[in-house]
């Protein structure tokens, strides 16, 4: 998984009232060099802009011997940010809502990226469910109001989350998102200690091999966090093999996020 920081292209309608600056050729040849170094099989996305955009960044990974025909990107009306994801195992089943109600709200308000929710199935029937999340982001005026967002979101996704895991007790399920906060924030609680323990998730801990777990530099703030993180039911939490986070300079011209992975049993 990487957020490849507003991967916008021109040929991709806008869909919010906000400037969007065109993503340039080098940066997206560098985020398409970042991900091809981890050689993925399947890659969940982050600010990517939309089915354009989406098929621009394939593009790239192909000539770099990539090649990705399963494809869905989850687009949502007064968002130009979205969730996306490339397969090269078949996508069997997209349970994604672009307009999801948050829990406890007695308005309408929705998750401001939706949920992004599908399971692919590989030979033999082997098949894994994969969600994809991006929460509110901390840049924000009112502060008070981007933290109310981004614990109601995080309620939402655990929710949806539990509902799959209590169905099937061992699903190989995982999620992954940019949290826009630490694996450390109490808020992660309601993911990891859940009332039931049958479907509490586990934080795949990851590292590049310095032994270093940040995920983003913000040049900016001069500040590094670990927002992008992926976590996985029980079953495959026992399961689980190989994890690592992509090495790159802090100063990347392609995004400011490190892409984050793991393979999957």
């Amino acid at each position: 998984m990487q957020n490849v920081r507003n991967y916008f292209v021109a040929e991709d309608i806008p869909r919010a009232p906000y400037p969007r600056p065109i993503k340039s050729i080098g940066e997206r040849e560098a985020v398409a060099r970042d991900i091809a170094s981890a050689r993925p099989d399947v890659v969940g996305l982050v600010e990517i802009g939309g089915q354009a955009a989406l098929r621009d960044l394939a593009t790239r990974l192909e000539k770099r011997g990539l090649r990705y025909e399963h494809t869905f990107v989850l687009e949502r009306h007064g968002e130009d940010r979205a969730l996306g994801i490339l397969s090269n195992i078949p996508i069997v089943h997209n349970r994604s809502q672009a307009y999801y109600r948050l829990v406890g709200e007695g308005t309408n308000r929705r998750m401001l990226r939706g949920i992004l929710d599908v399971t692919i199935c590989a030979p033999g029937n082997r098949q894994w469910r994969i969600i994809g999340v991006h929460l509110k982001s901390r840049k924000a005026s009112d502060q008070s109001a981007a933290d109310a967002q981004r614990k109601r979101e995080m309620l939402t996704l655990s929710q949806h989350v539990q509902h799959a895991l209590q169905k099937e007790p061992n699903l190989p399920l995982l999620v992954f998102g940019d949290w826009n906060t630490g694996p450390e924030d109490p808020l992660f609680l309601v993911l990891t200690r859940p009332h039931d323990k049958k479907t509490a998730l586990h934080r795949v801990e990851a590292t590049d091999p310095h032994g270093e777990s940040w995920t983003v530099f913000y040049t900016s703030y001069n500040e590094i966090s670990a927002y992008d993180q992926i976590y996985v039911s029980p079953f495959l939490y026992d399961r689980m093999g190989k994890k690592g986070i992509v090495e790159k300079p802090r100063h990347s011209s392609g995004s400011d996020h490190r892409a984050v992975w793991c393979d999957l049993p």
